[in-house]
């Protein structure tokens, strides 16, 4: 399940990887639909992997019925715009932005 739009760069990727593995993609549109569209739409497709932003991801799984709605969740893939290099660091002249991302899986 993937909060992007298909159209944007991370909808994109993501479509892309659920094609190759051959498995369902149901894109949920926060912005119009809610939170609880994600929670309903989770819990109705058995949804087993999620993607989304930390601050995202965070709000969901706080939510009342995320548990029930998540039970069948293996994988999260979380990406973040920048993560900040402190200055303090050997070679690092400033905070720069670089790319991160997480897998967890349970």
């Amino acid at each position: 399940m993937t909060p992007y739009p298909v159209t944007s760069g991370p909808g994109i990727v993501t479509f892309m990887m659920t094609l190759i593995a051959g498995a369902s993609l149901y894109p949920v549109n926060i912005a119009t639909r809610g939170a609880r569209a994600v929670l309903e739409t989770a819990r109705v497709a058995q949804i087993t992997m999620i993607t989304g932003l930390p601050a995202l991801l965070r709000m969901l799984l706080g939510l009342d019925g995320a548990q029930v709605a998540f039970s069948h969740l293996r994988a999260i893939y979380t990406t973040a715009s920048h993560r900040c290099v402190p200055t303090s660091m050997p070679g690092a002249a400033s905070c720069r932005p670089t790319a991160t991302s997480r897998w967890c899986t349970a």
